[in-house]
C-alpha cells in the first residue's frame, strides 16, 4: 500500500517531547487493549523518525491530551530501546512489560508504521501481555 502524505500543514501536526508528529498518524491505546501497566501511542510512519511507540506517564489529568502524557519513544524492533527523551529509564517492571509487548506484536506494530494496515486491522491482530 503506498501512501503519499503532504506534510507541510502546521494544523496536521502536533509536539511530543519535542518532536513534530503527524496528528492523524498516531492512535492511543489504553491497557485494556494491550495488558501494560501504562497507556501507549502507536504511530503510522513519521517524517524522520524511526519505527516506534510512545509510552505515556502513569497519570492521566483529566482534560490532559494524550500526546501531553507521553513519556519515552521506544524503538519497535526484537531488543527495543528507548530513544527520546535521551538517557531516560522506566521502572524495571514497566520496561520488561514494554519489551515483552513490542516484541509480542512487533510484525504487526511494523506494518501499522508501514501504513500497510490500518487500525481497524491493527486492532484485529493486537495482542495483550498477560
Amino acid at each position: 500500500m503506498e501512501t503519499n502524505y503532504d506534510f507541510e500543514e502546521d494544523d496536521d501536526f502536533i509536539t511530543i517531547l519535542g518532536h513534530r508528529f503527524w496528528v492523524w498518524g498516531v492512535d492511543h491505546f489504553s491497557s485494556k487493549h494491550t495488558g501494560l501497566f501504562r497507556d501507549v501511542l502507536i504511530c503510522t510512519c513519521q517524517p524522520s523518525e524511526k519505527p516506534l511507540v510512545i509510552v505515556c506517564k502513569e497519570s492521566c489529568r483529566k482534560g490532559q491530551y494524550f500526546n501531553e502524557r507521553a513519556q519515552v519513544f521506544v524503538t519497535i524492533e526484537d531488543n527495543p530501546c528507548i530513544i527520546v527523551p535521551e538517557g531516560a529509564k522506566l521502572s524495571d517492571e514497566n520496561w520488561s512489560q514494554i519489551v515483552k509487548w513490542i516484541r509480542l506484536n512487533k510484525e504487526g506494530l511494523l506494518q501499522y508504521w508501514n501504513n500497510e494496515i490500518d487500525t481497524i486491522d491493527f486492532c484485529e491482530i493486537i495482542k495483550k501481555i498477560t
